[in-house]
């Protein structure tokens, strides 16, 4: 599938992270509590994962940028979708950023949908549209200080822009409540 559509990029998200640093910074707080992290799971479904954040002891925030391709499911047959976006997270570690958390998050994407069915003499047809999405999310970080490893998972409310998704006459169907499961690793200065 060829991306047709331009998002945040590179330069905007080390921009607004440079911001989001020098806010941080200039709050009083220290270096060591800045951190970068990566997705790998977003990598392996052809796309990134990069984030930077500010953390505490008790609370955390997060930016980041996004790109996957999510798997073909039975209720969207021949449809392929990619996703390229940004986000924000907060998490609550209530003392220590090591162990459990409860968080909320928040994110926009440009979707692309793509439709193909081998078996049908139409050609691929594709569209886009804008997906928002926000909701709760629960994880454990394993390490404190250093490198980090951080499995969690979100229930967001996802919310479509615009009409709905018809091409050669299928309707995408998306959920309206989804389940996000992933790994970050992350390192903290």
């Amino acid at each position: 599938m060829k991306r047709r559509f331009s998002n945040i990029g590179i330069r905007q998200f080390a921009a607004g992270s440079m911001a989001f640093m020098l806010l941080c910074f200039s709050a009083g707080k220290a270096a060591a509590e800045i951190e970068i992290e990566v997705d790998p799971i977003a990598f392996a479904l052809k796309g990134h994962s990069f984030h930077v954040a500010y953390a505490g002891d008790e609370n955390r925030f997060d930016l980041g940028i996004f790109a996957l391709e999510l798997p073909e499911d039975s209720s969207n047959k021949y449809f392929t979708v990619f996703f390229k976006g940004y986000g924000v997270k907060w998490d609550y570690f209530g003392g220590s950023v090591e162990g459990g958390f409860i968080g909320v998050q928040a994110s926009t994407a440009n979707v692309e949908f793509e439709y193909d069915d081998p078996d049908d003499n139409i050609s691929k047809q594709s569209t886009r549209r804008r997906v928002n999405n926000y909701g709760v999310r629960v994880g454990y970080r394993f390490g404190a200080d250093g490198f980090y490893i951080t499995p969690w998972i979100s229930a967001d409310k996802n919310e479509l822009i615009g009409d709905p998704v018809v091409l050669a006459g299928e309707e995408y169907d998306l959920s309206e409540i989804s389940l996000f499961p992933t790994v970050h690793i992350g390192y903290r200065f």
